[in-house]
């Protein structure tokens, strides 16, 4: 398990003088050289831990002082195929693991049901929190059933399955959530890479989010985004990797018309999801043949 200890470095006011100009992540460095290979790991600017203690109101039910804690993160799910597979990632990287999913006024609410099941048999402390004011703010497909979805991608524009705001909302509110735990390290499965054109999932969102949360609270949080480089072909493979194929296949709610598994089929979320997934089988099916070719060939000098 990667070590991510006290001096584990968050982004600071000067990262934002680069946000622009510069297209590589910029996320704090790990100091363990076998971090995972997630935003974190990929800094170009850091800024000092400052490592001051919590104070905590009068009337929080949490201790007077704490300190954030490197050996917890949360996760903030939504029971996704890529939160689900963050969430697996997180447990692999860190000692206590916490889930967190919104119910924002989505039609397909039950895949909130479905993170809580996974996350309970994870082992993973799980809570839901109401943001219903979301979908009360904008009109989108989202939340609005009565607004045809777009099944492509429009030109110049988001699909109209945007949510604005939503990850700003979510990773600030789990923020908050996570200060008065103690936890440190945020976990989100925003990706840039291979998604449906949403603002709110680009690295420079994240990156100028992240340093807007620590001047915020005055705070040294870590958003990590182990999927931002990945396709949803390396995702699947990520999954595998994380020994939760099958259970993200087959249990987790991608579907923006709320059917789990392999969904139904039209939507813009089924669409990545299954040709990141026929991409997957077809590499890994090749990987097979190769190695039963070698293997052969091994077997047949001896």
């Amino acid at each position: 398990m990667p070590n991510f200890a006290a001096e584990t470095r968050a982004p600071g006011p000067e990262c934002l003088s680069n946000l622009v100009k510069n297209k590589k992540p910029m996320y704090p460095i790990p100091p363990s050289a076998a971090a995972p290979p997630c935003a974190a790991a990929r800094t170009a600017t850091a800024c000092p831990l400052v490592g001051k203690p919590i104070v905590q109101p009068s009337l929080s039910p949490f201790p007077e002082k704490m300190k954030l804690d490197n050996t917890r993160a949360l996760v903030v799910f939504s029971g996704g195929q890529d939160s689900t597979t963050c969430l697996f990632w997180a447990k692999r990287h860190f000692a206590h693991v916490t889930a967190l999913s919104f119910v924002y006024g989505q039609t397909h609410v039950h895949e909130v049901d479905l993170a809580e099941a996974i996350a309970r048999e994870a082992g993973v402390e799980f809570h839901r929190m109401d943001a219903g004011f979301i979908s009360g703010l904008s009109r989108n497909a989202l939340t609005d059933p009565s607004l045809p979805m777009d099944e492509e991608k429009p030109a110049g524009a988001p699909p109209n399955t945007f949510v604005p705001g939503r990850n700003l909302f979510f990773l600030a509110t789990a923020a908050v959530f996570a200060r008065e735990r103690g936890i440190r390290h945020l976990v989100t499965g925003v990706s840039q890479t291979d998604y449906s054109g949403y603002p709110d999932c680009r690295d420079s969102f994240i990156r100028s989010l992240n340093v807007t949360l620590n001047l915020a609270m005055d705070e040294q949080f870590v958003v990590h985004t182990p999927l931002m480089w990945l396709d949803k072909a390396q995702t699947w493979a990520l999954a595998d990797e994380l020994g939760v194929f099958d259970l993200v296949r087959t249990r987790t709610l991608t579907c923006y018309n709320g059917i789990p598994g392999d969904g139904c089929g039209h939507c813009p979320a089924c669409h990545l999801r299954r040709q990141g997934l026929e991409t997957y089988l077809r590499e890994r099916e090749a990987r097979t043949e190769r190695h039963e070719a070698r293997t052969e060939q091994r077997e047949a000098r001896t």
